[in-house]
C-alpha cells in the first residue's frame, strides 16, 4: 500500500472501508511489502462542540474501517488474495487540517485554545496489523505551515488510541 489521503465529507466507515480496499487493490500489484502506509485527513467544520464531535465520528469510523479491513485479510478470498498479506502490518497516519479560513483581521477566531478530543474512545476495536503510526498537527499540502486556523489536538489522544493498538511499536507524535 502506498500513502494515500483519505478525505470524507461525512464520517462513514463504509465510504473510508471502500476508499482502502480500492488503494490497497491499486498499489498491491505495484509496490514491494512494507510500503503501507495509509494516511486520513481529518477535515474540520466551524464551531467546537461540532468540530469536536464531527473529528470523533471520523476517528471512530477511520479505526471501524481498518478494522474491517484486517478482517478482509484475515479471510481471503478468490477475489482478494493480495488485499493484505499476513506478514505485513499497517501504518496508519491521522493529519488535521486546517478549520476553516483564516481571519486575519481577527486573531483571536485564528488561534483555537480548546483542544479536540475523541469521545467514547472506549468503543474504538483493537487493530491487531497497526504497528507505526504518527499523529500531525500539519496540514497535508500547505508547505507554509503555521499555527493559524489548526485546532490543537488534546495531549491525551495519542494514549486514547494507542491503548487499541496492542502490537504498536512506534507512536510517532511530531507537534509534542
Amino acid at each position: 500500500m502506498a500513502s494515500q489521503h483519505i478525505r470524507v465529507a461525512t464520517p462513514s466507515r463504509d465510504a473510508i472501508l471502500e476508499s482502502l480496499v480500492e488503494n490497497v487493490r491499486a498499489f498491491n500489484a505495484r509496490l514491494p511489502p512494507g510500503r503501507d502506509k495509509i494516511v486520513f485527513g481529518a477535515e474540520q467544520p466551524a464551531e467546537f462542540e461540532t468540530v469536536n464531535g464531527h473529528f470523533s465520528a471520523q476517528m471512530h469510523a477511520f479505526f471501524n474501517a481498518l478494522h474491517d479491513l484486517e478482517d478482509m485479510a484475515d479471510k481471503p478470498s478468490s477475489d482478494d488474495l493480495d488485499l493484505c498479506r499476513p506478514d505485513e502490518c499497517l501504518r496508519p497516519v491521522i493529519c488535521v487540517s486546517n478549520q476553516s479560513e483564516p481571519y486575519l483581521d481577527c486573531l483571536h477566531r485564528t488561534f483555537y485554545t480548546r483542544c479536540l478530543t475523541v469521545q467514547n474512545p472506549d468503543s474504538l476495536p483493537c487493530l491487531k496489523r497497526v504497528t507505526h503510526t504518527q499523529l500531525r498537527i500539519l496540514p497535508d499540502r500547505d508547505p507554509t505551515f503555521h499555527l493559524i486556523n489548526i485546532r490543537p489536538v488534546s495531549l491525551r489522544i495519542p494514549l486514547d488510541l494507542a491503548t487499541y493498538l496492542p502490537q504498536l511499536r512506534e507512536l510517532a507524535c511530531p507537534w509534542l
